[in-house]
């Protein structure tokens, strides 16, 4: 999803999210969303009613227990181990169809439930011929690009 699916008075709504989720993002090592089942009501041939559910996944890096977004008291982790996030949510959104192009004009995150689990230091480690993903250009995806040419700097539409 992009600036572009959002409608003008969204915007500046999901510039404030990307800026939070750029801090966020330092302290995990790793994110996963899982967007599945949207259900679409259509309440006028200009506007419609959506609600898509997420799973996400998160391992939050050594000693940043203190970022992961939760209310209440934080279990007593070790200060060396990692966190693992798993979480349920679900968008509700209302689409407008402005200009013959559907865009979202409302989006509320509704947070069901979310679980954390201490991942003790040095233990369920992958194996580097595993080839584990990174958050960087040596992740395998990279390299693959690279070998296709598909990392040129020339191409607007390339990383």
């Amino acid at each position: 999803m992009t600036i572009e699916d959002f409608t003008p008075e969204r915007v500046a709504d999901r510039l404030a999210i990307q800026d939070l989720m750029g801090r966020w993002s330092r302290a995990v090592e790793f994110s996963s969303h899982l967007i599945a089942n949207m259900v679409i009501e259509f309440a006028t041939t200009k506007s419609a009613l959506a609600e898509t559910y997420v799973f996400t996944t998160q391992r939050y890096r050594l000693g940043t227990a203190d970022k992961i977004p939760v209310s209440g008291v934080m279990p007593d982790f070790a200060r060396d181990s990692r966190i693992d996030s798993f979480a349920h949510a679900r968008y509700v959104d209302r689409f407008e169809k402005r200009d013959g192009v559907w865009k979202i004009a409302k989006r509320t995150s509704v947070f069901d439930w979310i679980h954390l689990l201490e991942v003790e230091s040095g233990r369920f480690l992958l194996k580097p011929e595993w080839n584990p993903g990174r958050r960087d250009r040596d992740d395998p995806l990279f390299a693959e690009r690279r070998a296709m040419g598909l990392d040129r700097v020339d191409d607007p539409g390339r990383v």
